[in-house]
């Protein structure tokens, strides 16, 4: 039974936007690593990443290329001088 506060559901959404969106929180950011944190099909994931996107909710960028000469800290997907898109250098 779910338990109802002021209006709000208390038990996380268990539905393939919400699994995607904390998969990018939890710092996924590409479609397979989505859906190997969430546990959702590669094709649920593409599927939900447009939709996201259409609301408004996410950004997608693509790397043109490989990592950057400069490393993390000059790539524009790297947060803090870490890395953003997976890889771990």
């Amino acid at each position: 039974m779910q338990t109802v506060t002021l209006g709000i559901p208390t038990r996380r959404p268990t539905g393939p936007l919400a699994k995607v969106t904390d998969a990018l929180r939890h710092g996924s950011t590409t479609p397979a690593a989505i859906a190997r944190t969430s546990g959702l099909s590669l094709s649920t994931v593409e599927a939900s990443l447009d939709h996201l996107e259409r609301m408004g909710r996410i950004d997608r960028a693509v790397m043109a290329s490989a990592c950057p000469t400069g490393g993390c800290g000059s790539c524009t997907l790297g947060a803090d001088g870490g890395p953003a898109c997976g890889t771990r250098h």
